[in-house]
């Protein structure tokens, strides 16, 4: 059986969370500073992705219609997420279930190398669907019996068509003048148990894949449970409409975790601890946070 994600009821995070040293509003979000957290850092690889192995609290990337930032848990030494941007129409994320460290198993070098082996196989095969390339994947790291678990979910734009494929408890949202008008279902066995591929994990024929048309100027949102366990829909369409273009994926990232870290604040995970559990919980998840923007031309 694999695992649930890390869970501990109980645990105030805002004060078990020794190195946030402050919090200040400014405009419409909540920035966290914090010695050795605030750190960014872009690329300049030929390749247009980053992996995460032992990183930066922070990482940037930006290219001209798609942007990423991602945020490492701060009680984490690196991040358990991975993602990549490949010609700017394609892109993915996958976010390795942490709750294998407690089995000595350190569950981002199996999200790694599963988006790893995605991109190599789009590369080599531009006409392939999202679902070929994510049993190229998995069926690679079965190969070479890499332990571990990940949810994940990719996309790919083809003209203003849509095409995406989902897995578990990370989501891709789409957004119209600023509202939300679409978003995909998350997958999960039970509360804080989303499917995953990976050890005993589900098959990759549990993904959900997903066409659609676009608009001009529509946005999509992909990120890790991270940003959608922390921010209600409406925060993020109100950081949306208050943020640039090239900005938007920072602010969502960062707007997150400073919910994250917060031991007061309504959060969507903390209705769902009331909704699904006898547990009282109060402020957001602590989590690691990856968020991918485009817009479409």
């Amino acid at each position: 059986m694999f695992p649930r994600r890390c869970f501990s009821v109980g645990r105030n995070i805002y004060s078990s969370h020794s190195g946030l040293r402050t919090m200040m509003r400014i405009n419409f979000k909540t920035y966290y500073t914090e010695e050795n957290i605030h750190v960014k850092e872009k690329t300049t690889s030929p390749r247009s992705d980053i992996y995460f192995s032992r990183t930066p609290k922070s990482c940037l990337v930006s290219s001209p219609a798609t942007h990423a930032y991602a945020i490492a848990n701060p009680e984490k030494e690196c991040s358990e997420d991975a993602f990549f941007i490949l010609d700017e129409n394609t892109f993915g994320i996958a976010d390795g279930v942490g709750v294998w460290s407690e089995m000595g198993i350190n569950s981002s070098i199996y999200s790694q190398s599963l988006l790893n082996h995605i991109e190599d196989y789009i590369r080599e095969k531009e006409d392939c669907t999202l679902y070929e390339a994510l049993v190229y994947g998995y069926s690679k790291n079965v190969k070479a019996k890499i332990k571990g678990s990940s949810t994940v979910c990719l996309a790919k734009i083809i003209g203003r068509d849509l095409h995406a494929l989902n897995l578990g408890d990370s989501s891709f949202a789409i957004f119209r003048d600023n509202r939300l008008i679409y978003q995909s279902e998350v997958q999960s066995h039970s509360f804080n148990y989303p499917y995953q591929l990976g050890t005993g994990g589900d098959s990759p024929a549990s993904a959900h894949c997903i066409q659609c048309t676009l608009q001009q100027d529509d946005l999509i949102v992909m990120a890790t449970d991270g940003l959608f366990d922390n921010l209600f829909n409406d925060e993020i369409e109100d950081v949306i409409k208050a943020s640039s273009s090239d900005e938007i994926a920072t602010n969502l990232a960062v707007s997150a975790m400073a919910s994250a870290c917060s031991a007061q604040k309504d959060t969507p995970f903390s209705e769902k601890v009331a909704e699904e559990t006898d547990q009282i919980w109060r402020g957001g998840k602590l989590d690691d946070i990856t968020v991918v923007t485009h817009i479409v031309s």
